[in-house]
Order: structure tokens, then C-alpha cells, then sequence
């Protein structure tokens, strides 16, 4: 899989910087990538891989910098009750981060020491889905009023 992922990366211009991943469970290998940059396009990774995103991390996020993972979401859910999207994105953002930050200082050895962390990126995924059906639901409601 690794020089797979290694070409892929080098058709988009694109350096690995770390790699790391985990061992089998219930069928299921996680691989966690350090790039140069992001990438253009998940179209390449998606016949190799079962799921497949990215996340920036960057240094441009001074009000929520600082913040743990749980105040992040509860940010997030402030914001989508009071419909203000760009901070609900970007307080997930912010989480999303935490928690790969998390995941990288993990210990490989066993996926059971991941899993909270992993249970986590998922619930922030699906988080990000609800935001997409109440912005969504927002935009409808604009063009019919």
C-alpha cells in the first residue's frame, strides 16, 4: 500500500513527510499521511482506500487556538444552533486537527489505545454531515422566503 500512496503523492507534486499505521482489526488498517501540502483531488485515493479525507492544519485559528477537543465541539454546536456555518466548519476544523494531532502521538502497537481517538474523527465526520444538511436546509429556505 505504501508505494502506492508514495505515487499517488508524487503525480500531485505532493512530499510524504510521515506515515504511519495501524495494525489489523476487525479487518480494518488505518493510514495516517504527512504532506507537504493538500492534496488537489481524493478522486485517485478512493479505489485504494475504503475512506479517504484531509485536513490543513494551520496557525490562523487564534480564536479557537488553544481550545481542547470537547470545547471545539461545543463551539461548533453553539454555532450551528445560531446558523453561523463558517465558525461551526472551522471550530470542527479545529477539532479534526486536535484529534490527528492526537492520533499521531499514539502508540501503533495496538489499535485498542486509537480507538477512542478514531471513535472521535468519526463523530466529528458526522457532525460535518449535520452541518451540511442544516446549511442546506438554510440555503432552501432563503430562496423560498
Amino acid at each position: 500500500m505504501l508505494p502506492t500512496m508514495i505515487g499517488l503523492l508524487a503525480e500531485a507534486g505532493v512530499r510524504l513527510l510521515s506515515y504511519q499505521t495501524s495494525l489489523v482489526s476487525d479487518g480494518e488498517i488505518w493510514h495516517v499521511m504527512g504532506i507537504s501540502s493538500l492534496l488537489p483531488s481524493l478522486e485517485a485515493w478512493k479505489q485504494h482506500v475504503s475512506e479517504a479525507f484531509q485536513t490543513e492544519v494551520c496557525q490562523e485559528t487564534k480564536e479557537i487556538e488553544g481550545t481542547s477537543y470537547h470545547e471545539s465541539l461545543y463551539s461548533a454546536l453553539q454555532s450551528l444552533r445560531d446558523r453561523e456555518f463558517s465558525t461551526f466548519y472551522e471550530s470542527l476544523k479545529y477539532a479534526r486537527v486536535k484529534e490527528v494531532e492526537e492520533l499521531c502521538k499514539g502508540s501503533l502497537e495496538s489499535v485498542y489505545s486509537l480507538y477512542p481517538t478514531l471513535s472521535r474523527l468519526q463523530a466529528i465526520g458526522e457532525l460535518e454531515s449535520i452541518g451540511d444538511l442544516f446549511s442546506s436546509q438554510a440555503t432552501k429556505r432563503a430562496f423560498i422566503a
